[in-house]
C-alpha cells in the first residue's frame, strides 16, 4: 500500500562494536561503524524506498564530530526522539536541554520532524509533560524563516541542472 509509512529509530551514537566487527567496511566507502552507516545499509537494502523514513534517537551522548550530524541533514528524517534520560533539570526542578542538545536539536528541526519523548520522567510532577512543555517551548523559540527562504522551501526537493 503507498501510504504506508516506516519509520526506522536510530540512535545518533552508535554504541561501541568490537573489534573485529568494525574492521569490516562497506562497498559504498563507509568504515560501517556508526549509526549513519547502519541506516545507509538499511536504506540500500530496501532501494531507497520513499515510504522508509529515519526516527533519529537524541541520547544523553551526542557524536563529538559535526559531520556526523551533518550527515542526517540529508536523510528522510520523519521524528526526532529525545530520551528524558538526555534532559538535565534546571533551578527550578524543570527538564532541559544542554546548550549543545539545543544546537542540534535545531538544526534538525529544518526537516519539520515530529518530536517525540520517551522513557520514563520520575523527576518531576507533571511527567513527561513538563518534557513536551520545554520542546514547544524550543520550536517556539526558532528564528522564522526569511522571505527569501519561504520562497525557496518548495524547491529544496528538485535537482538543480
Amino acid at each position: 500500500a503507498p501510504h504506508i509509512q516506516f519509520w526506522v529509530r536510530v540512535p545518533i551514537t552508535h554504541p561501541p562494536q568490537s573489534t573485529a566487527e568494525a574492521a569490516g567496511g562497506d562497498e559504498d566507502g563507509s568504515s560501517g561503524t556508526g549509526a549513519w552507516a547502519s541506516w545507509n545499509r538499511l536504506r540500500c537494502l530496501c532501494e531507497h524506498a520513499p515510504n522508509l523514513g529515519v526516527s533519529l534517537e537524541l541520547g544523553a551522548d551526542l557524536p563529538d564530530d559535526e559531520a556526523e550530524l551533518e550527515r542526517w541533514l540529508g536523510e528522510p528524517l520523519r521524528a526526532v526522539v529525545t530520551p528524558a534520560v538526555a534532559y538535565l533539570t534546571n533551578k527550578r526542578g524543570y527538564p532541559t536541554l544542554s546548550r549543545r542538545h539545543q544546537a542540534a536539536l535545531a538544526r534538525l528541526l529544518q526537516h519539520k520532524p515530529r518530536l517525540l519523548v520517551s522513557g520514563r520522567a520520575d523527576a518531576h510532577s507533571e511527567g513527561l509533560g513538563a518534557h513536551v512543555q520545554y520542546l514547544r517551548y524550543l520550536v517556539s523559540q526558532r528564528l522564522a524563516p526569511s522571505q527569501q527562504e519561504r520562497y525557496e522551501a518548495p524547491y529544496y526537493d528538485f535537482l538543480q541542472a
